[in-house]
């Protein structure tokens, strides 16, 4: 396997960013024409594929190969998927790349006490937001009260 140029994963909406550069995207081929086939992408938007298919050409066809523009791949290599291949398998992140399931929230709000400008704090805030959980921040600035309440071997 060559790892030297990994290609990026990508659907009809997330191919315009990856132009130029090694793409690989799974296909149902809806026309094949000489030296090119047309499919839609996982996530319903028309690609047209160039180069030489195997033959037989099924269903659904692995392309990876060159993102030519917006909606067009120059392909490298084909693999035939078959006729049945289920596009839910492919409905994840990684591949439609504009959905997301937001987090579950805990019955309460988490109690987050940092001090100021630690850094550890603010990885630890970035994180909560980004999960989107709820949690309340309460600042220990050194030498307050919350602060002498810490156990002495815990990093300050």
């Amino acid at each position: 396997m060559d790892t030297s140029s990994p290609a990026a994963f990508v659907n009809g909406g997330l191919l315009r960013m990856h132009v130029g550069r090694k793409v690989r995207t799974v296909i149902q081929v809806t026309r094949s024409d000489a030296g090119s086939v047309t499919g839609k992408s996982t996530d319903g938007c028309q690609l047209v594929v160039r180069g030489s298919p195997p033959a037989p050409l099924t269903s659904y066809v692995e392309v990876i190969g060159v993102a030519e523009n917006e909606n067009s791949i120059r392909a490298e290599l084909w693999t035939n998927f078959g006729d049945s291949f289920g596009l839910s398998a492919c409905d994840i992140n990684l591949l439609i790349g504009t959905s997301y399931t937001p987090s579950k929230l805990p019955p309460k709000p988490l109690g987050i006490w940092e001090f100021e400008g630690s850094p550890f704090c603010r990885i630890m805030q970035e994180a909560l937001v980004e999960l989107e959980l709820l949690h309340n921040q309460h600042s220990c600035p050194r030498g307050s009260p919350e602060s002498f309440l810490r156990k002495p071997d815990i990093f300050r």
